[in-house]
Parts: C-alpha cells; structure tokens; sequence
C-alpha cells in the first residue's frame, strides 16, 4: 500500500462562495435580532409582577435560616423597576 502526498491549494475563487454565504448569514442574524425580534407588547390592562415565596428551613439546622430571611428582602430590591408591581 502506498500513499502520495495530497496537496490542496485555496484561491480565491474557490473561497469566495463560502465567504460570501457566511456574509449573508451574518447580515441576516444581525438584522433579525437588531430590527425585526420584539417581545410581545403587553395588554393595557396587563402587568408585570413578581411573586416573592418565603422559604422555610426544613433541615433543622441552624446554618440555613439566614436564607429564610435575605432571599425575599434581596429579590424585593433587585425589581425595583418601575414597570413591575409585587
């Protein structure tokens, strides 16, 4: 069994239909996510809000019950958007 050596050799043609689909990939990708993706608005009479759940230690272990109390009071500070009601 012999082998020869295999030689490829890129010119430009050969890479120019390539280059030019992954162009337009590109430009389309940005265009769709730049201009044409929204969300869906929201109804007058709808609005945001957040539902805060107050967890209970279970595991009898003392460790945890600073989560019972910092979860609520840090997720309350971080939506203070004014576009969203708790």
């Amino acid at each position: 069994m012999t082998s020869k050596p295999l030689t490829v050799t890129l010119t430009r043609k050969k890479l120019l239909l390539p280059t030019a689909v992954l162009s337009l990939i590109a430009v389309a990708a940005v265009i769709w996510f730049v201009f044409l993706k929204k969300g869906a608005p929201l109804l007058p009479e709808q609005k945001r809000s957040i539902a805060v759940i107050s967890f209970e230690n279970q595991t009898g272990d003392s460790a945890y019950d600073y989560l019972s109390k910092s979860f609520p009071t840090s997720s309350s500070r971080t939506s203070s958007s004014p576009d969203t009601s708790m």
